[in-house]
C-alpha cells in the first residue's frame, strides 16, 4: 500500500494537537498539496540516504500492505528509536532466513520486533516518524543556532548505518565463499 502522503497531511490539519506543526510546515516549505514523502526536504537530504540492500524479516500479516523499503528508512533515520538487527549465532555462520529488526522507542517502555508489528501498529510508526522528522526539518529552517547539531546528529546516523551494513554484508560474503 502507498501511503497516502497528502492525506496524512489533511489528517495533520484536522489534528488540534498538531495542526500547528502543519501549518508552520506550509509556510516553511510550500503548499503540500500534490506533494509526495519523496519530494520532502528531509527525505531528499536525510532519508534517502538510508536503504536496505537485502529484505528483512516483516509482519506476516501485512507483507505485502507497505513500502518496506521506505518504512526501513524512517527507523534507520529515526532519532526517538533505536533498532538492532538479531543476528544470532547460527546466522551469523550461515545466513539463512532473514534478519529481524529489534525497535527500542525511546518514549515507551516496550520494546518490539518489527516482524511482529500488527497492521495498525505498522501505520502508526510510520505517521509517528514521518511527523518526527518533519519538526526536525522545522527545527533546521527555523533555529539557526540548533542546525548544526542536528546535521551533526544526522551524520553520527548515517555513519552507524554504514557500520552495521558493513558488517552484515561481510557476514553474507563469506556465506558466498564457503558455498563455491
Amino acid at each position: 500500500m502507498e501511503f497516502d502522503y497528502g492525506e496524512y497531511f489533511k489528517e495533520l490539519k484536522n489534528d488540534p494537537d498538531k495542526r500547528e506543526v502543519a501549518l508552520r510546515y506550509e509556510r516553511v516549505f510550500g503548499s503540500q498539496e500534490n506533494q509526495t514523502i519523496e519530494d520532502q526536504a528531509f527525505y531528499k537530504n536525510y532519508l534517502s540516504w538510508f536503504s536496505f540492500p537485502f529484505p528483512i524479516a516483516i509482519p506476516k500479516d501485512c507483507p505485502n500492505d507497505y513500502d518496506w523499503g521506505l518504512i526501513i528508512r524512517f527507523i534507520f533515520g529515526s532519532f526517538s528509536t533505536d533498532y538492532a538487527f538479531i543476528l544470532d549465532e547460527d546466522w551469523k555462520k550461515r545466513p539463512k532466513g532473514l534478519p529481524s529488526i529489534h525497535l527500542a522507542i525511546y518514549a515507551s517502555t516496550e520494546s518490539k520486533m518489527l516482524d511482529e508489528l500488527f497492521d495498525l501498529q505498522v501505520l502508526l510508526i510510520l505517521k509517528a516518524y514521518l511527523f518526527e522528522q518533519m519538526e526536525i526539518c522545522l527545527v533546521i529552517e527555523e533555529e539557526p543556532d540548533l542546525k548544526i547539531g542536528l546535521e551533526y546528529q544526522y551524520d553520527i546516523y548515517k555513519y552507524k548505518k554504514s557500520s552495521m551494513l558493513k558488517t552484515i554484508k561481510s557476514i553474507r560474503k563469506k556465506e558466498r565463499i564457503t558455498l563455491i
